[in-house]
């Protein structure tokens, strides 16, 4: 926390074997820095290091109240810099309406960047590749999610039930949307 500004920052912190600060990590073994543009409040909720040494942190970021919050992730090289190399100038930022959350990081047998969170009761699971771009084979043999008979879900929406969706978008690969007797919008 800014205390002149009241705006959060993330803090990353690297320490030797031996429990002191890593001086080999930005300089003297601990960064503080902002996730998006724009954002006046972040941070960050989990990290994970790739196979390469390189940090991947999942992030949140927001303007004044948390109803605006959007999500995504940062990458920093094993020195603690900014990998510029990684989505765009370094950070990937989903906008996905609303208050999305982040909540938790992982790196696949692949070497893709898996995150999840959502927005109350809704589920956001996004891949995303080496090079943060959004991983398009993630879920390529195409979906049919049915709000009315769950029963026809197939390819990743099998045995999934439907409580309430927003925003919910179809890919290249096929994909079926089915609404039931409520007040869909398709």
């Amino acid at each position: 926390l800014n205390p002149s500004t009241g705006s959060r920052r993330i803090a990353v912190a690297r320490l030797t074997t031996g429990g002191s600060l890593d001086s080999s990590f930005d300089g003297d073994g601990r960064l503080l820095r902002s996730f998006g543009s724009g954002f006046t409040h972040t941070n960050s909720l989990g990290i994970v290091v790739q196979p390469t040494g390189k940090y991947v942190l999942a992030c949140n970021g927001w303007v004044g109240d948390i109803s605006t919050q959007d999500v995504g992730a940062l990458r920093l090289n094993s020195n603690g810099s900014l990998d510029t190399t990684f989505g765009t100038a370094g950070q990937v930022v989903f906008d996905n309406g609303g208050a999305d959350t982040i909540a938790d990081i992982a790196i696949d047998p692949a070497g893709h960047v898996v995150l999840s969170g959502g927005n109350g009761g809704d589920m956001m699971v996004t891949c995303l590749s080496a090079d943060g771009a959004p991983e398009t084979l993630f879920g390529t043999n195409g979906v049919t999610a049915s709000l009315s008979n769950t029963a026809l879900n197939t390819g990743d929406a099998a045995g999934d039930t439907y409580i309430s969706i927003e925003n919910l978008f179809g890919t290249s690969f096929n994909d079926t949307l089915i609404g039931d007797a409520n007040a869909n919008k398709l």
